[in-house]
């Protein structure tokens, strides 16, 4: 059933919104997602005061996206995908046994693209090569010019032949699907190598272009063979023409959510996509403003540590190719590559400014997916810590790329938390905090240790902790 926020005197609310999705009664309401076209739904909810328990509701089944492109139950493109995992990272990191951030990254990427690709293309050959159907799309073309016997078209009702060729036709799109960005990711308990990994993906939004996928992953532990909740994304996809890598419009079908956990599933994705997109409006006004009052921005956990290191003291720098043994079937290199990655240079960035070993991904704030990538270009990550807490520290992850003619392009952006562990995979508190001022400033005067980009990624780091903080959707220690 749904949960039981959702439920409130026979209203069905949106979490993060506080604006009503429903009425008492049976209703049809429509939903408050943003990108989505068409999104309506019939649910009956008792109105009386002799309304019957929780459990004898009756939820009309409920369509999101343009039935315009066809309608496929959420059923058909779930992806359940399981493996026993085993750790990547170094043993020097002092956990070993502790599977990696990135690997779960991974993992969740192929299962919400596997998904997605299920739900726009019905199917999905073995070897990985979508076949790709074109039912949905299906345009009338013209038939082709009749033939005499010397198999050569024959002349127009004039009498005459063309005097120059005919325009060759748009190949026929061939769809397939990309990743476009990862909503906040929190690892709720640390999975270890050897440890069996569930993965369960379910389209629960769709657009004109694009689709939510919602994972949910656990783990079965080893030997005791107990099933525990690890952690819940959305992915956000998006239907792409592999022949000019562009979105394909009208090509997502829209999906038809019957079960309860996937209608709630549905309304936590739409609302959460609405209250980051005011999260960003927020954080580009941030980008914006010139005037920061340090006395005010800076907490009071980061005054208090022992030391203090400037923000561009902290950046670490790395730069690479990928292979054809890395690209997917766009000829792009593959997300789930990126991401892993992305956030072995965020752990190690943390390690060195925590002076630990032991510096774990925590979760994700953000993730964006930009611009693809190829095996021609030349790889380049800058990371470097942005926020600071008890045991908790943030880490801002850039990857770009550099093509012809000296161009360099940003095409991913990420912000990855971290906790620093003792021994005993404890938090253990992080003596050194981030500074922003010269040490010769008294307080209240505006010259800053850094340049105003760095200020801005503080405040932007802080603005983000604070909103999950009040959103509840995870919280540093």
């Amino acid at each position: 059933m749904l949960p039981r926020r959702f439920l409130q005197r026979g209203v069905l609310v949106c979490p993060f919104l506080g604006a009503a999705a429903g009425t008492r009664g049976p209703a049809a309401a429509t939903c408050c997602s943003l990108p989505y076209r068409t999104c309506t739904t019939t649910t009956t909810i008792p109105s009386s005061n002799n309304a019957p328990a929780a459990s004898s509701f009756a939820y009309a089944p409920l369509v999101s996206g343009n039935a315009d492109s066809g309608v496929r139950d959420a059923h058909e493109g779930m992806c359940n995908l399981t493996d026993v995992m085993a750790s990547s990272a170094p043993a020097s990191v002092g956990v070993d046994r502790r599977v990696t951030g990135g690997d779960m990254l991974w993992m969740i990427d192929i299962c919400a693209a596997r998904a997605a690709t299920k739900h726009v293309l019905g199917h999905f050959v073995a070897t990985g090569t979508p076949r790709f159907d074109h039912s949905h799309t299906a345009q009338k073309h013209s038939p082709a010019p009749a033939m005499d016997d010397a198999s050569q078209p024959m002349a127009p009702s004039s009498g005459t032949l063309s005097s120059s060729p005919p325009k060759p036709k748009p190949a026929p799109p061939q769809l397939s699907t990309a990743t476009v960005a990862m909503d906040a990711v929190v690892f709720r308990h640390p999975v270890a190598s050897g440890d069996v990994v569930t993965m369960e993906g379910t389209v629960v939004c769709c657009g004109s272009t694009s689709l939510a996928v919602d994972v949910r992953v656990s783990r079965i532990q080893f030997p005791t063979r107990v099933k525990q909740f690890v952690a819940n994304a959305t992915v956000f996809m998006v239907a792409i023409d592999r022949n000019t890598m562009k979105p394909a419009k009208g090509a997502v079908p829209a999906v038809r959510l019957s079960s309860p956990s996937h209608i709630s599933q549905h309304y936590e994705a739409t609302a959460a996509k609405d209250s980051h997109r005011l999260r960003d409006e927020e954080m580009g006004r941030i980008r914006q403003s010139v005037d920061f009052d340090l006395d005010t921005l800076l907490d009071e956990v980061n005054k208090k540590k022992k030391f203090h290191v400037p923000m561009k003291d902290t950046i670490m720098t790395a730069s690479r190719m990928y292979f054809q043994g890395e690209l997917n079937v766009n000829d792009t290199v593959f997300g789930g590559e990126i991401l892993k990655w992305m956030e072995t240079h965020a752990a190690e960035c943390g390690r060195f400014f925590a002076r630990n070993r032991r510096v774990v991904t925590l979760g994700v704030h953000s993730l964006e997916f930009r611009h693809p990538i190829y095996h021609t270009d030349w790889v380049s990550l800058t990371s470097r810590v942005v926020y600071v807490r008890h045991s908790t520290l943030e880490v801002d992850v850039e990857v770009s790329v550099e093509r012809k003619g000296g161009v360099t392009t940003v095409t991913n952006v990420a912000s990855f938390i971290l906790v620093s562990l003792d021994e005993a995979s404890r938090p253990l508190e992080i003596d050194c905090g981030i500074a922003l001022r010269k040490p010769t400033d008294l307080p209240g005067t505006p010259q800053f240790d850094e340049d105003i980009e760095c200020v801005r990624r503080y405040a932007c780091a802080k603005f983000r902790y604070d909103w999950s903080r009040e959103h509840r959707r995870y919280c540093l220690r």
